[in-house]
């Protein structure tokens, strides 16, 4: 109905006047928590916690986690409850963090729960009484920003410097990469 250049489409929700929707103080509150725990997430880091993922000679991937040791002939990775030891007769090459699917799916598990969270808000808002209509809301609003999540996830992983290192169970290079990791002398 409208009036004085304003449209109101329902009683108390009107959209084209200064008037924000009820709803919006909970969008924002979800907003500023995710925001403000990616703002804690960017702390420091542990310089000798470095995630790796080792490849044999034939260039399959034989074991990934953080690095908790070397030695002379070989690398511990914490991998679960039980460390992960590889030998050095083994290493082909080493690869310094993660796979960029991890970061699709990392952004998608977030776009997806936060666009769940926001739809199951708007949908309590406005009234909805029938939950078959807020399930499908909060199903639309969790495939949309999951996909959005994604994507954002993978244009972050063609930002991520990934290093390879070639081991081929040659001592020297072996050598040269804990020291480059900080292990070294």
């Amino acid at each position: 109905m409208p009036f004085a250049g304003r449209t109101v489409f329902k009683e108390g929700y009107c959209f084209a006047s200064n008037k924000a929707p009820k709803y919006m103080k909970n969008v924002l509150f979800v907003m500023a928590l995710f925001l403000s725990t990616q703002a804690f997430a960017q702390g420091g880091t542990d310089s000798k916690k470095i995630f790796v993922r080792v490849y044999n000679l034939k260039g399959y991937k034989t074991g990934k986690g953080k690095i908790l040791s070397f030695s002379d002939d070989a690398i511990q990775l914490n991998k679960g409850k039980a460390p992960l030891n590889i030998l050095l007769s083994d290493i082909g090459s080493i690869k310094t963090k993660r796979s960029a699917g991890h970061n699709v799916l990392i952004g998608a598990s977030a776009g997806a729960a936060a666009g769940i969270v926001i739809s199951l808000l708007a949908a309590d808002d406005s009234n909805v009484d029938d939950a078959l209509i807020s399930s499908s809301l909060a199903t639309g609003g969790g495939i949309i920003m999951g996909a959005t999540g994604a994507a954002i996830g993978g244009l972050t992983a063609l930002f991520k410097k990934v290093e390879t290192y070639s081991i081929d169970g040659d001592t020297l290079k072996w050598k040269a990469f804990q020291t480059e990791m900080g292990y070294g002398e």
